[in-house]
């Protein structure tokens, strides 16, 4: 038993592809007498044409939206892949480095932002890989002349600063132990006193002498 998808009576009934048949029109056609078919058909055709004629408009208007849509949009564009942070150095963005750490010295930030394409922590990289090759020394060391600071010596003072804190520190901190008491020892007689009191014997008469050692 064939199916019915391979059925000839069924495959007739249905019209070509894009191709669409309406009940009133195809009565109307059958009904007409003698030439009203022909007026019939000239009207289809002029309603067609009618129709092509609106989806050209239509297209046009699309078009004109479009192109003015696009016109518009460029100033709420972000801007592209020119700023973006890149790890590799060209030569101007090298100029650029050296120039900004003669102007701002360490500060990085500011650096970065003079480049636009780098952020803190490359130029902080690009000046310790470069440090030799650009001679960045003497950039910064110009930078101290014209500005008046001198950022070595001022870390070189908060280094020296910081064993002196530990040695000053307070005696009965948990760092250092508490050292016990020295002994007590009895104070030995002073060579001043017993000069004295040979000197006292020896001023005394004999007689006060004898009357002392007999008491």
């Amino acid at each position: 038993m064939r199916s019915a998808r391979h059925n000839p009576a069924r495959s007739k009934r249905k019209p070509p592809r894009g191709m669409h048949l309406n009940y009133d029109d195809l009565v109307a056609i059958v009904t007409a007498g003698n030439g009203e078919e022909d007026a019939i058909l000239r009207s289809m055709d002029c309603e067609i044409i009618s129709f092509k004629r609106q989806v050209q408009n239509n297209k046009q208007i699309i078009s004109q939206l479009k192109h003015k849509m696009a016109a518009g949009i460029d100033a709420f564009r972000p801007p592209e892949g020119g700023n973006r942070v890149n790890n590799r150095w060209l030569n101007d963005e090298l100029l650029l480095a050296v120039q900004g750490i003669r102007k701002y010295g360490r500060d990085f930030k500011a650096v970065a932002e003079v480049i636009g394409t780098k952020n803190e922590a490359s130029v902080r990289s690009f000046f310790i890989n470069y440090r030799r090759r650009f001679n960045l020394d003497n950039v910064l060391l110009e930078y101290d002349a014209e500005h008046g600071t001198n950022e070595e010596t001022e870390e070189k003072m908060e280094t020296e600063s910081v064993p002196s804190v530990g040695n000053n520190s307070h005696p009965n901190s948990p760092g250092n132990p508490p050292q016990a008491a020295p002994p007590l020892l009895h104070p030995p007689q002073s060579p001043s006193n017993s000069s004295n009191a040979n000197g006292q014997q020896r001023l005394c008469p004999p007689s006060l002498q004898q009357a002392s050692s007999a008491r």
